[in-house]
């Protein structure tokens, strides 16, 4: 039986919509006009259209799972994406390289035990679902929804890269530890705009983190970055007054901190994010280089975090976005 729109709708996690286009299901992680401001520049359009922490939850007794996907423009030449199972890594699936398209059976097991299904859409290429289809007499229902929800805002780290699967990157692992549903704001090589800071997020978020800084290093004036952060975060508050503020402040550049052009170092930008964080007096501000060390081994290219790098960087941040540490 192959899933239809309206059910593939009610199990999706971790995007705005979905609508059926050229005989696939295609996933928008972000509403507009936020998603117009980035389709404006080619780079930011591939890494929007990415389905990052998109994933489907569902509740099924199904003894086989067939997949079918397309794939577009890719941020990163990562094509494959994780299945699990009652909380438990089952499959990855998709293929090793690049590819238009590709479909597998992705579980044949032998008995038809009710079990909840967590389907993980490769993460850093645009992936279209073609097909998704689970046994004729097989029982379906959406997974129950999550306790809490977690707005992610960010740069390519925020949005994983660069790791190849997305349950390693730190979005993804601190949503499964915590039971969180995660929608991922992040884009690669995005700034603290003024585009953001005036954007309507109709996402009813419990917690909002927010992690600029790297590239409004070489591209967004400190003053500049400061007031879209003020201007961002007091819009946010008055849109969402019971939820949670962690303000991330850059994570390492190792070897590359600054000075820029202008004699502004990346630590500058840390303190502008404390400043406005003391000026708004409602935020929690965590130091990236808490998060993940300023050392070679945890980077894949010395700015963007390996396996280990994510895994630090998760296990840290955990800590921030549990309940009781609300600020």
């Amino acid at each position: 039986m192959k899933l239809t729109l309206d059910q593939i709708k009610a199990s999706m996690s971790g995007c705005w919509n979905a609508e059926e286009e050229n005989g696939a299901i295609r996933f928008h992680r972000m509403p507009p006009p936020l998603s117009s401001f980035y389709r404006q520049q080619p780079a930011s359009r591939v890494r929007l259209e990415c389905t990052t922490c998109v994933r489907l939850r569902f509740i099924s007794n199904t003894a086989t799972l067939r997949l079918g996907l397309q794939f577009g423009q890719a941020a990163r030449p990562f094509y494959q994406g994780g299945l699990l199972i009652d909380g438990r890594e089952h499959a990855i699936f998709g293929p090793g390289r690049a590819a238009p398209a590709w479909e597998g059976r992705i579980l044949d097991r032998q008995d038809c035990k009710e079990s909840q299904f967590d389907l993980w859409m490769p993460h850093l290429v645009r992936t279209d679902l073609v097909v998704l289809e689970i046994d004729d007499q097989a029982t379906f229902q959406p997974a129950p929804p999550l306790r809490r929800r977690w707005l992610a805002c960010g740069d390519s780290i925020t949005q994983g890269m660069t790791v190849p699967l997305p349950t390693q990157a730190v979005a993804a692992r601190c949503a499964l530890n915590l039971n969180l549903d995660v929608l991922n704001y992040g884009i690669g090589g995005a700034i603290m705009s003024k585009a953001l800071s005036e954007a309507e997020i109709n996402y009813p978020y419990d917690v909002l983190t927010v992690a600029y800084g790297a590239n409004d290093l070489a591209r967004n004036p400190l003053d500049q970055y400061a007031a879209n952060l003020l201007g961002f975060l007091t819009r946010q508050v008055a849109a969402h007054p019971k939820a949670a503020f962690i303000l991330i402040t850059p994570i390492p550049l190792v070897g590359n901190e600054g000075p820029n052009d202008k004699g502004i170092s990346l630590g500058d930008y840390r303190r502008a994010v404390q400043a406005v964080s003391q000026e708004l007096g409602f935020c929690r501000v965590v130091e990236g280089p808490v998060l993940v060390p300023n050392d070679a081994r945890f980077f894949v290219d010395n700015v963007h975090p390996n396996i280990a790098g994510m895994a630090t960087y998760a296990d840290h941040l955990a800590a921030y976005l549990e309940p009781e540490k609300k600020c």
